[in-house]
């Protein structure tokens, strides 16, 4: 008999989860990637994109959003209804999203700010820079920070994920509220349309060109989430199969890197090829153990590597970046987990105790 992904979400029950050691992973890679174009430019990162590195560099985003559209699924269907499943998603997201932008405005900006502290304070672009804390409106530039950076004028850029992020939550929400049975069916279908749909625009937009230019879309991004979702609602009779993950890897680099216009085609492998991975049973150690970092690095590796840049003594060479810049962003991400994300996840325990089904 075939293993299915519920047969190992139980055998893997309370071990150290895949899932958050693939997030971390994830979140290195990322700082890598963001050193190329950090400390030698924007066309070198183009030139990172356009190589043979293509679909490797391109995969991540997808499948950070497969793995947070599976297990935000689980936590949808654990949660006794829909305001404690958002209050749940606010006390994951905002804390620790608040608390960054806070220093980036009046700890990192000040410091690496050409203007005088009062020009700083009272220029627009930091009262927009603010908003980031919603989530919604996300501005990338502070008042005179980083202007003379291979990478200019950019504080956060990989904060551009998050209107996404939470678009697939209301979009999951919608779902559930409107749809009253058959819901994976729903999903698959949205996944599959949307796929299809974004695939023949983005060919008749750009032709069939042979390796399409620059990172992946927001609107890969949430078919993504949308097939992790659905494999989650699938879990009971989807088979957990070794082959099954080859063929969707090489599916997902192949749609990802080489195919015209496959971008939007890779949705439904990517999420296949994270969820195989993130039930896998990880050894404990230290690496393991890093895991419950991934959202601190993801929140302040690009500021922290960009000041890393702005400093005169250091080489700007990528290797360096990404290791400088990398454990400094680690130190301040164990802070942000201490000081803020643990303490709130303490209160997300207190909806553990109850289970809502959902119709799939």
């Amino acid at each position: 008999m075939k293993c299915t992904l519920t047969q190992r979400l139980d055998e893997t029950r309370g071990r150290a989860s895949g899932f958050d050691v693939l997030r971390l992973t994830l979140a290195i890679g990322v700082l890598m990637v963001h050193s190329v174009d950090i400390a030698h430019g924007l066309a070198a990162g183009d030139e990172l994109f356009s190589s043979v590195l293509r679909p490797f560099v391109r995969i991540k985003l997808p499948m950070f959003f497969a793995i947070s559209g599976f297990l935000v699924t689980a936590s949808f269907v654990k949660a006794p209804g829909m305001a404690q499943f958002l209050w749940q998603r606010a006390l994951r997201i905002y804390p620790a999203l608040v608390a960054a932008v806070l220093v980036f405005s009046f700890v990192i900006g000040p410091a690496f700010t050409v203007f005088s502290t009062s020009h700083y304070l009272t220029d627009p672009l930091l009262a927009r820079y603010l908003l980031n804390a919603t989530g919604c409106s996300i501005s990338f530039e502070l008042p005179g920070v980083f202007g003379a950076n291979p990478h200019p004028r950019t504080v956060n850029t990989q904060l551009w994920t998050l209107p996404f992020e939470l678009g697939c939550y209301l979009l999951l929400v919608l779902v559930a509220t409107v749809v009253t049975r058959g819901r994976a069916t729903c999903l698959l279908l949205l996944t599959l349309l949307s796929s299809a749909g974004l695939f023949l625009y983005k060919v008749r937009a750009q032709g069939w060109v042979p390796v399409p230019p620059g990172p992946v879309s927001g609107y890969l991004l949430m078919s993504c989430f949308l097939a992790g979702a659905w494999l989650y609602l699938c879990r009971d009779r989807m088979p957990y199969c070794p082959r099954l993950f080859g063929l969707s890897l090489a599916a997902s680099l192949l749609l990802l890197g080489v195919v015209p216009g496959g971008d939007h085609l890779a949705a439904l492998p990517v999420a296949y090829a994270t969820v195989y991975l993130g039930l896998r049973n990880p050894r404990r150690g230290v690496y393991a153990s890093g895991a419950r970092f991934s959202y601190g690095i993801y929140l302040y590796g690009f500021a922290v590597q960009q000041a890393v840049a702005s400093v005169g003594w250091v080489p700007r060479v990528w290797y360096l970046n990404f290791a400088l810049g990398g454990l400094i962003t680690l130190a301040l991400a164990v802070l942000s987990y201490h000081l803020v994300e643990a303490p709130t996840l303490r209160r997300l325990k207190t909806f553990a105790g109850f289970r809502r089904p959902v119709a799939t």
